[in-house]
């Protein structure tokens, strides 16, 4: 009877078999969502996005910065009226502000404006 095992033994031991997490997913975890939520209060409360970067620590920026670029890109549409319109030149501001080639993404929004 001592070689059965509970289903929560058998987790565990498969939890135990897992790699430990590295510091970079750590902060990956915890930083992105941070970044996530930034995007929307941007969008949201018109929040100024270099100031709130410039709250976190260096190393910990590019995770926030990365966070929010998703949720901006996502909020990128196809300009079909004058309302989706002005959400993309809100959506494309923040992303100018967090990418350092400002060239590049100027190119990629003048495609999607024409």
């Amino acid at each position: 009877m001592d070689d059965i095992k509970s289903a929560f033994e058998m987790a565990m031991e498969k939890v135990e078999a897992l790699d430990k997490a590295t510091d970079e997913e750590r902060l990956r975890w915890k930083y992105i969502p941070e970044g996530e939520e930034l995007a929307v209060k941007y969008l949201k409360q018109n929040c100024n996005l270099v100031v709130e970067l410039g709250k976190y620590e260096e190393n910990i920026v590019q995770y926030v910065s990365n966070g929010a670029s998703d949720i901006l890109i996502r909020n990128l549409n196809l300009p079909k009226n004058d309302v989706v319109k002005s959400n993309n030149r809100k959506v494309m501001e923040g992303l100018k502000n967090l990418k350092s080639d400002k060239v590049s993404v100027e190119n990629v929004f003048s495609k999607i404006r024409r």
